[in-house]
């Protein structure tokens, strides 16, 4: 499959002047194909992230640090107990956490960063994730949630919440303070 369709997927995206292939999911991780995909695209020159929850970083820690991957997101949603809560599986905060550190300890030319989708149920732990992720050395990113309206930030509460997180992280990224009307 992969040789049938990826290759000239890939091909048809140089061509066309693509730097750097996201891969996403699901969970890229579980893909038998995942590594294979990123030599090929290494092989055409782009860049390559792997966006991940981190679960499987041990498992397939061999071909990752052979593959070439340029940079990892791990998608975090909340501190502890409001993560382990959304995936529905104790501990599973722990294990993404212990991923990004291995990464960040063994592999330092692949840069990380987390990715943190903002709802009415983890909006006040907008600073400690953003502070998490400097405190690995990792890029964050953010965003409100956009398909859920059950978690949208409708109350002023959460909302006001959401402002002054956005005002604290532009203070400290100056990405984010490039972008605080977009915010």
């Amino acid at each position: 499959y992969y040789q049938k369709n990826l290759i000239p997927l890939l091909d048809e995206a140089v061509a066309i002047g693509t730097e750097t292939l996201v891969i996403t999911g699901g969970e890229p991780f579980i893909h038998p194909d995942l590594f294979l995909a990123v030599r090929e695209a290494k092989a055409r020159g782009l860049s390559v992230n792997v966006t991940t929850n981190g679960t499987l970083i041990n498992k397939r820690w061999d071909e990752l640090r052979e593959s070439g991957v340029d940079s990892l997101s791990f998608s975090i949603d909340g501190l502890e107990e409001n993560h382990d809560h959304v995936r529905g599986q104790k501990g599973a905060w722990k294990r993404t956490i212990a991923g990004l550190e291995r990464v960040r300890r063994d592999l330092p030319n692949v840069a990380t960063s987390i990715y943190f989708v903002v709802t009415n149920k983890n909006v006040g732990e907008l600073i400690p994730v953003f502070d998490l992720a400097r405190s690995h050395g990792s890029k964050f990113d953010f965003w409100p949630v956009n398909d859920a309206p059950d978690l949208y930030l409708r109350d002023e509460s959460h909302q006001e919440i959401w402002r002054t997180a956005v005002q604290h992280i532009a203070q400290h990224d100056s990405d984010v303070a490039d972008r605080v009307a977009y915010y």
